[in-house]
């Protein structure tokens, strides 16, 4: 089929459809001065591996205000270079089926503008609801939700701060934040956020910082890049800022509104970020760091006004009663102060969240929240000492002197897995030899063995002559704590 919507109205082709029904005998439409048809005609079919792209118009100012009805009603809604194409009904709804996948541009035009809204990324199968106001050649995005095979989107909002957004951002080294809470904010990819403005040529805007915190994520952007993603802003506009995402595996599109002001006109806006970590961590999820029960643990909140004015009565609190000592009560804007809190780690799993304030000077509060936890590990109790020591062979031979061989301690019992094979030394009756380190050790099963030369060892005896039995000692340590084994060996050979 030809692209008959570039040479005639969405009307007239109604009416020409009309006037054949008629010729056939079936219910012709009606026609009323080339007026806009009160009923959309239906979506072209929908191509194998296609979209759809729905909802509602409700309302049209601007240079197109009164050329459709003020409800939204007869806008043509298209998809930039493509065929399709229908007109909103009496409600100002629409539905487009077919829709290619990959990154569109839904074009809304009356008789006056053409309005562009670009969607990145449809995938195939996925269902897109739009609620949208036209402001000349502005398109205001109320609501836009994104689901596949008529699943429910996950129930999250965003809330851009602060959004009030100055024209002078276009040289501002500062940052704003999209701050998305609500069910399913932890099954946010935050790999896939990317902000989108009102100007159809400007490429999606990555943040500069993703956090998970709490019961939200707050993705950081530059002033400067978020501004240029806005079409030609000018004070007093509004402009609605897209953030799109994924959601296990699954487009998400959340909107909010920008307000735009002039030069040396501050936002207004409360805006405050707060960073809190348990022992140096940033331990947002748990298990965070282990703490023996009963030892100290400390906290600090980092708190930063991320807004464009000062903020006072500046104050942070702790949902587990912990006491946090804050060095102000005010932040200019861009300023930040580490406030700190302390305690006694408890026994299991931990979670404390900590709050920021803080207040503008027109009353408006910022408020943020983030989460820490730790877990508290009971020491165990260390595993009772009772070892013994045996010298294999028992007898020593006088001229082992000579030899090159090797005696070794047998070393087993209670904590011989805790003993540090390191401090292993054997101690003969001679009081002026030294203690004599093994050649080898090794834990092998339930015992440790230590092996010394046979030379070395008949040598750390004071005079040692056949018959004689002389106690040897070894000397280690098990967990930290010194232990002295003893065991006796008998002399055998020619005498020295």
């Amino acid at each position: 089929m030809t692209r008959i919507h570039d040479r005639l109205t969405t009307s007239a082709v109604l009416c020409l459809a009309g006037l054949v029904s008629s010729v056939l005998g079936l219910a012709a439409c009606s026609e009323s001065g080339g007026g806009s048809n009160p009923t959309a005609p239906p979506p072209p079919p929908a191509a194998a591996g296609s979209a759809s792209v729905s909802g509602q118009v409700t309302g049209v100012s601007g240079a197109a205000a009164g050329t459709v009805g003020a409800a939204g009603i007869g806008v043509t809604v298209r998809i930039q270079g493509t065929s399709l194409s229908t007109a909103t009904d009496a409600a100002g709804r629409f539905d487009l089926g077919g829709v290619p996948g990959g990154d569109q541009v839904v074009l809304f035009e009356t008789a006056a503008t053409t309005a562009p809204l670009p969607i990145h990324g449809i995938e195939t199968g996925e269902l897109i609801e739009l609620v949208v106001a036209l402001d000349g050649s502005t398109v205001q995005v109320q609501s836009m939700s994104r689901s596949k095979g008529g699943e429910d989107p996950p129930e999250l909002s965003l809330e851009l701060q602060p959004d009030t957004w100055n024209t002078n951002w276009a040289h501002s080294s500062g940052t704003v934040s999209a701050l998305i809470r609500g069910e399913g904010f932890e099954d946010v990819d935050l790999d896939s956020i990317v902000l989108v403005g009102t100007d159809p040529e400007a490429e999606p805007l990555a943040p500069t910082r993703v956090d998970r915190q709490g019961n939200h994520v707050r993705a950081f952007f530059a002033q400067s890049e978020s501004f240029a993603t806005l079409d030609d802003p000018q004070p007093g506009e509004t402009h609605t800022v897209t953030i799109e995402l994924t959601v296990e595996g699954e487009p998400l599109v959340l909107t909010d509104d920008a307000r735009i002001v002039g030069p040396g006109e501050p936002s207004g806006d409360a805006s405050i970020d707060l960073e809190k970590a348990t022992e140096g961590q940033d331990a947002d999820r748990p298990p965070g760091p282990s703490i023996p029960v009963g030892d100290p643990v400390s906290w600090t909140y980092v708190v930063t006004n991320t807004g464009e004015v000062p903020l006072t009565e500046v104050t942070v609190t702790d949902d587990q009663g912990v006491d946090v000592d804050c060095p102000a009560d005010a932040l200019e804007p861009g300023e930040s102060m580490t406030c700190t809190g302390s305690g006694v780690a408890e026994e299991g799993q931990y979670r404390n969240v900590g709050t920021a304030v803080g207040v503008t000077p027109d009353g408006d509060d910022g408020e943020d929240e983030d989460p820490s936890h730790y877990f508290g590990e009971e020491e165990e109790e260390p595993e009772p000492v009772d070892l013994t020591v045996e010298m294999q062979p028992a007898s020593w031979n006088t001229n082992w002197t000579r030899s090159a061989g090797t005696v070794s301690a047998f070393i087993r019992g209670s904590g011989f897995a805790s003993i540090d094979l390191d401090s292993i030394v054997l101690i003969g009756t001679d009081p002026g030899a030294d203690p004599l380190a093994p050649t080898r050790v090794d834990r092998q099963g339930n015992h440790v063995r230590a092996f010394f030369a046979q030379s070395e060892a008949i040598a750390v005896l004071e005079t040692p002559q056949p018959g004689e039995v002389h106690t040897l000692t070894v000397e280690l340590t098990v967990a930290g704590e010194p232990v002295s084994l003893s065991t006796d060996v008998r002399v055998v050979g020619p005498p020295v």
